[in-house]
């Protein structure tokens, strides 16, 4: 398992075999290592296929795994970024853009760490609402929030 997490070919077919989405990215640097394995990446990127449009851009990730806390709900046990963005489209009624699915990969993060954050306005390409956001786990249950954003008018 630990080899397959590190390696780029058989991370694109893994992140790929969601059909709506074609996710490249490229490997700065992996360590293996039997239950923590690491992987640097430079850049990610997530495209729509249907729409071939942008949908997510992540620049400086690093993710550490923890195999042995699979089984308790954490996979990653830490994930770092320098910058992150998301891109919303406007909803035309049935096809609008669930960021509420995003709860299931964020919460089985141990420790999450975005340096700069934006959610952009595909119209546009202005930042609807940017920030910082961490989440940092303790003990089994307990754990520290941080979310920090100002909107595109300068509120916070």
């Amino acid at each position: 398992m630990s080899s397959l997490l590190i390696s780029e070919r058989s991370l694109k077919f893994i992140l790929n075999m969601n059909q709506s989405t074609n996710v490249d990215f490229v490997l700065n640097d992996s360590q293996w290592h039997p239950y923590k394995p690491s992987i640097e990446i430079e850049a990610l990127s997530a495209i729509r296929i249907k729409e071939k449009s942008s949908l997510m851009e992540i620049q400086k990730l690093k993710v550490n795994f923890n195999l042995l806390s699979i089984f308790q709900g954490v996979f990653i046990e830490s994930l770092y970024a320098k910058g992150m963005d998301f891109i919303i489209y406007p909803s035309s009624g049935e096809d609008q853009t669930n960021l509420n699915d995003l709860r299931f990969y964020i919460a089985s993060v141990k420790n999450l760490r975005i340096e700069e954050f934006s959610i952009k306005n595909f119209k546009t390409n202005s930042s609807v609402l940017k920030g910082e956001l961490s989440s940092m786990a303790y003990q089994p249950g307990g754990s520290k929030l941080k979310f920090f954003a100002q909107n595109k008018t300068g509120g916070y």
